[in-house]
């Protein structure tokens, strides 16, 4: 198969002062895999990926030990089977998420860092009929999320990260989970 991606991504880096920070990406991407044998492979088909994606870090410092972050983005994508030969494509699926995750941190040392804060993830999903574009469903997820990090001297480090999420779709099913990360981490 041949992969042929064109990607254009600005980002802006703003800090007008030393308790306000952000960081604002915009992007445009497209994905063409061809595959040289798809005339003699029924289930072997080309295809699009088509994206337009938009973020937002922001982290605004209150005071010497009080930190407040957002994080959120908006992602616009589509897929496609692709007639590469005649550069033309039949869209199948189209796509909408968005995601928002709001936390403040607090030092209680120079060394352990506790934090709290809540996510939200949700995804629009539709098909094609024809050119007309139908509503499929709506998935979401969204719970609290707590952190405890602790930084060591000589690159020694430890971060523990929990949320509890509710899934849920438009058709009435929700299942909830506990989720919980560690990372160890030291210099060599």
């Amino acid at each position: 198969n041949w992969n042929r991606i064109l990607r254009f991504q600005p980002r802006v880096d703003y800090t007008p002062t030393v308790w306000l920070t952000t960081v604002n990406t915009a992007e445009v991407l497209v994905n063409y895999t061809v595959y040289d044998f798809e005339d003699q492979i029924q289930s072997v088909r080309s295809f699009s990926f088509r994206q337009a994606a938009w973020s937002d870090s922001t982290s605004l410092r209150i005071g010497k030990r009080i930190q407040m972050t957002f994080q959120g983005g908006v992602r616009i994508y589509e897929r496609g089977v692709l007639k590469w030969r005649e550069f033309k494509e039949r869209p199948e699926h189209y796509f909408v998420e968005q995601s928002y995750w709001p936390q403040v941190t607090i030092g209680v040392t120079d060394f352990v860092v506790l934090g709290a804060g809540y996510r939200f993830f949700s995804q629009a999903r539709y098909r094609y009929e024809g050119r007309t574009r139908r509503f499929e469903r709506r998935v979401s997820s969204a719970g609290p999320t707590a952190a405890l990090a602790w930084s060591g001297h000589h690159g020694r480090s430890v971060s523990i990260e929990g949320w509890r999420e509710t899934q849920s779709d438009e058709k009435g099913g929700a299942r909830t989970f506990s989720n919980l990360s560690i990372t160890v981490g030291m210099a060599l």
